[in-house]
């Protein structure tokens, strides 16, 4: 029997399409080779590709990677990064710690979507796009858009939005996202358009830059915007409003906002156009914004905002938590906590000892009896800890908290509670000579030279200038041999080296 032409298309189109409310996968590296979305082994190589073949109500997982691509977003649309790869749930993800980043190579906005379109977007990372409107992210005209644990960096809009563009009558929320180094003519980080509602809450909205107006965020006629202890700093603009440049009528409204450092030649914090109605300004808090806080309409703070240093505890290096001793401990993204969420083990090594510090998701590079060394997934930095059972080299410290000590050789970490994930994270190590190993304790590297002495647990190696003890397992090794070696530089100077080294010559 022979189907009719329509119904077996119909047919084949449903074999080939993705079943709605389903979760498809994607990995830029996925082995093959079979690529249909349907698991972590044959997921789709691509995000468009997965777009072209899911259903309304599917979940889009993208494994950690770079995405060189511009998205285009189906009517409704969930994606979800910061994955490893092998996870089940979404509570499994390491999002930050495993970057999925979409890169729009200077070619368009990032990502785009219809009008009227449904949106989730949680954990990606969207950088490198251009476009006259919204260089990062497009919201268009009546869509709700939720977008959450984000970073919009280093995008450009000719006209407006370099970070995120919300067009007219869009709604949704904004949380836990980075919005940095964006730039455009009007509003270099954020642009909330005319009856636009968006609510956006603890967000970091950092050294963007507008050409005009709004460097941070732009609000013009009419925008809804309410924004919620976010932090708008070191932004600026060439005419005014460094920090937000808000019209008459929104009424925009910012609460519990922290304002400060930003810079433009009137109304470094906020310029206010178009009447004294422009912001509605609600506990927050403003400081160092380097020619006044206010300009344009608005003359003086309500009641209820402060002026004061906020504290930030290292924004130099782009750390926007607030010092233990702020003296507006609940305003801004990350009010005062019990100890600092710090997301770059590189910057808690320059805080002094004692301080209290948690670290989420770093790898765990070798272990020596008690101690566990730590690195950041990039290999950036690594840490000696101790109080951390369970760790074994791959594994994933999900959370540690403790506080700081320096040892004679660097600096520790003394764990009070930790949590050791099941998943492994076998990371390739960094190839550097033996003159640069002291910077990187903890790091998983690979080195190399030859051995000038066997010792009781290992050798000796040099490289002619300079030399270091190695422990592990002695191989078929003698003086005189070229080998490379793979391993760790404990606190104490010795390379913990797990494996026998690689020999060259004799």
């Amino acid at each position: 029997m022979r189907l009719p032409l329509v119904f077996a298309t119909a047919l084949l189109m449903c074999l080939m399409a993705v079943s709605a409310g389903a979760v498809v996968y994607v990995d830029c590296n996925a082995p093959g080779p079979v690529h249909n979305g349907a698991s972590w082994q044959s997921a789709f190589l691509s995000i468009s590709q997965a777009l072209a073949h899911i259903g309304n109500g599917s979940e889009i997982w993208v494994r950690t990677g770079t995405y060189n691509e511009r998205l285009t977003l189906n009517t409704y649309t969930t994606i979800y990064g910061g994955f490893l790869g092998h996870e089940t749930s979404l509570g499994q993800r390491m999002i930050g710690a495993f970057p999925t980043v979409v890169s729009g190579q200077r070619r368009g906005s990032v990502i785009t979507m219809p009008n009227g379109a449904r949106v989730t977007l949680d954990g990606l990372t969207i950088k490198n796009g251009l476009a006259e409107r919204g260089g990062g992210i497009w919201c268009a005209t009546d869509a709700v858009v939720n977008i959450r644990n984000c970073r919009i960096e280093h995008c450009e809009a000719t006209i407006l939005g370099g970070g995120v563009y919300y067009d007219t009558y869009t709604q949704g929320t904004m949380s836990d996202c980075v919005v940095t180094n964006n730039e455009a003519p009007g509003g270099g980080g954020v642009v909330v358009q005319y009856h636009s509602y968006p609510t956006l809450n603890n967000n970091v909205i950092v050294r963007n830059r507008a050409t005009v107006s709004g460097g941070g965020v732009y609000c013009p006629f009419h925008s809804g915007a309410l924004a919620n202890y976010c932090t708008i700093a070191y932004n600026q603009a060439e005419v005014n409003g460094g920090g937000i440049y808000a019209y008459y009528g929104g009424p925009e409204t910012f609460r519990y906002c922290i304002i400060a450092f930003n810079s433009a030649p009137a109304g470094a914090g906020l310029y206010a156009d178009g009447g004294t109605s422009s912001a509605v300004l609600t506990a927050c808090v403003w400081y160092g914004n380097v020619t006044g806080d206010l300009g344009g309409y608005l003359f003086s703070l309500p009641p209820g905002n402060m002026t004061c240093d906020p504290l930030f505890l290292m924004p130099e290096r782009n750390e926007f938590h607030l010092r233990m001793d702020s003296p507006c401990p609940t305003a801004g993204a990350y009010p005062v906590a019990d100890s600092y969420a710090l997301d770059r083990i590189g910057i808690a090594k320059l805080l002094s000892d004692g301080s209290p510090v948690t670290f989420r998701n770093k790898v765990v590079s070798a272990v020596d009896g008690d101690t566990v060394y730590l690195q950041e997934p990039d290999r950036t930095a690594g840490i000696a800890a101790t109080g951390i059972p369970g760790a074994s080299p791959g594994r994933i410290v999900t959370v540690a908290t403790g506080s700081l000590s320096t040892q004679s050789g660097g600096t520790l970490l003394v764990a009070t509670s930790s949590t050791v994930s099941d998943a492994v994270y076998r990371t390739p190590p960094v190839a550097v000579p033996i003159r640069s190993l002291s910077a990187l304790v903890g790091v998983k590297v690979l080195t190399w030279g030859r051995i000038t002495a066997i010792t009781d647990c290992g050798f000796v190696l040099s490289d002619g200038d300079l030399s270091v003890a190695v422990k592990c397992p002695s191989g078929d090794i003698r003086v005189g041999d070229r080998v490379t070696v793979v391993g760790v530089l404990s606190i104490e100077g010795v390379f913990l080296a797990p494996d026998p080294p690689r020999l060259h010559h004799r």
